[in-house]
């Protein structure tokens, strides 16, 4: 190993293994433990001994790009000046910031590196079918290990020092965190949901709310005078020609202003069968009877999940009106709302019994009463639970004012007003004095102090059982879920959150009362 990592290489890496496993061989993989190794010396921050640093990766000079692909490209004939040229072109910035994070798993390691967006790479031993091909990547592992050598001895000087560094520099465009919807909208009043008549799509949101919970609230055989209820009366059968009907409504809505001369031939249709199978994703029903409900429910296992318009999925469902049968439409991680909305309004108008997942979500960005997520990965505009209007991420600072992208006064904007989520902070791993009663369980096997982390492996190991912290969805902090392998124990899901990994496992070893030595294979969880 004689060069230092930069940005061309690191590139390179995540790019031949663009958002895979590397199964990697026997040589490359002592050096992924190496490196684990190496982080040790800090506190878990996850489950499954996670722990992480971020690595500042310098654009490096061509020299150094051209050096690298001479000595692992033989077919590389390009001249110095042709790095120069491509270098600033192709790593615009000085430095870039990656995240490393190793873990393991049973009996799995995996070393992560990513940019906290869309690419990554990870290292593993893990070799799903058996068959995977065994990668020497000892070439870019040996120098990667001199560099976490090198950063860790920088960090458990000051670790304070590091975590601040990483509050004040690490890029916002690779940062989380939430925005109130009314102040983004002023931010990028382009950005704002626009629709025809709002006041109308909001009592619709509303009664759409309404529908839903009066449909959830019936039992299975129960009686009720929908018409009293104020809600369309559900279908006692569903075929393929009644969801026929439906499906066309809403993709006839997602094609509107569609360039294709297909999609405009389509509305010419008469027959909605033939309007599916012409224009669906799926056309056998050739096998199926148009007016079966089993044919209908093996029509669904078979196609749902697949019928396009974007993941904007209608479907028909009996999960609710007590097993009787209702349309459904869904907003999936690829859709945009603007259009699922729409599809909402004429499923609606259609007088069909109908539930929209999203009519609350949708009704916070209309009534700007939510939020929106800021996130370093995004994929359109999708909605995800809670009160969540959309996602949307930030640009690095460099690219601000550039075409497409924010104004440098809307990224200050957005930074000021935003929420972001606390970064994982390092702290060094501590041996737990021999008094403390976190030994309960492996007494007689602990001679000397040691970490936390050695000890909940020794309690693992002796009694065979997997102990388990979680970070919960939203909230910055821990709490344990008392997960286990072929053993019981008296410790369950614990609802007090701690602010700490290591603080959540503590909790977690000294609640537990007793774990039955089982030797039974058949003993349950």
């Amino acid at each position: 190993m004689d060069y230092k990592i930069i940005q061309p290489i690191i590139s390179r890496v995540l790019q031949s293994g663009h958002d895979e496993e590397f199964y990697v061989d026997e040589k490359s993989f002592a050096l992924v433990k190496e490196i684990q190794k190496v982080l040790s010396i800090f506190e878990p921050i996850e489950d499954d001994e996670a722990r992480m640093i971020w690595l500042e990766i310098p654009r490096g000079t061509a020299e150094e790009w051209k050096d690298f692909e001479d000595m692992h490209d033989q077919y590389v004939e390009y001249d110095i000046v042709s790095y120069r040229k491509a270098l600033v072109e192709e790593y615009p910035y000085e430095k870039q910031w990656f995240f490393l994070v190793t873990s393991t798993y049973r009996e799995n390691t995996f070393l992560k590196i990513s940019d906290r967006g869309h690419e990554y790479v990870i290292f593993t031993n893990r070799n799903l079918d058996g068959k995977e091909y065994a990668h020497d990547m000892s070439w870019f592992l040996e120098p990667l290990l001199h560099l976490v050598k090198q950063r860790v001895a920088e960090i458990t000087k000051n670790p304070e020092a590091y975590n601040q560094h990483i509050d004040e520099d690490l890029p916002y465009r690779q940062r989380f965190g939430t925005i109130k919807s009314r102040f983004l909208n002023k931010i990028i009043p382009e950005g704002k949901l626009v629709v025809k008549d709002q006041e109308y799509c909001i009592r619709v949101m509303k009664e759409l709310i309404r529908r839903e919970k009066v449909y959830a609230s019936v039992k299975k055989g129960e009686e009720i005078d929908w018409k009293k209820e104020g809600v369309p009366a559900p279908f006692d059968t569903m075929s393929i020609r009644r969801f026929c009907k439906y499906y066309r409504i809403a993709d006839t809505i997602f094609w509107k202003d569609s360039h294709y001369e297909r999609a405009k031939e389509a509305v010419n249709i008469e027959d909605d069968v033939e309007y599916y199978q012409d224009h669906g994703l799926h056309n056998a029903l050739k096998e199926y009877s148009l007016e079966s409900e089993e044919d209908f429910k093996s029509f669904a296992c078979d196609h749902y999940g697949e019928l396009g318009l974007s993941r904007t999925n209608v479907r028909a469902s009996q999960y609710y009106a007590g097993g009787k049968w209702i349309v459904t439409l869904g907003v999936s991680y690829s859709s945009y709302v603007d259009k699922a909305l729409e599809i909402a309004m004429a499923l609606y108008e259609s007088g069909a019994p109908f539930v929209f997942h999203d009519a609350e979500n949708v009704l916070h960005i209309l009534e700007e009463t939510g939020m929106v997520r800021i996130s370093a990965f995004t994929f359109h505009d999708y909605l995800k639970g809670d009160d969540d209007e959309g996602v949307i991420s930030v640009p690095y600072i460099e690219d601000c004012d550039k075409e497409g992208e924010l104004t440098r006064q809307q990224y200050d904007d957005i930074v000021r007003y935003a929420k972001w989520e606390p970064n994982d902070k390092v702290a060094l791993d501590k041996r737990i004095p021999l008094h403390d009663p976190v030994y309960h369980l492996i007494r007689d096997e602990a001679n000397e102090p040691i970490t936390l982390s050695e000890i909940r492996k020794q309690i693992e190991k002796k009694y065979d059982c997997y102990l388990g912290v979680a970070q919960k969805s939203g909230y910055s902090g821990y709490y344990h879920v008392g997960a286990l392998r072929n053993r019981q124990m008296s410790a369950g899901i614990e609802d007090i959150h701690y602010p700490t990994f290591n603080e959540a496992m503590k909790a977690l070893i000294l609640s537990i009362k007793v774990i039955e030595q089982d030797t039974n294979e058949n003993s349950t969880e």
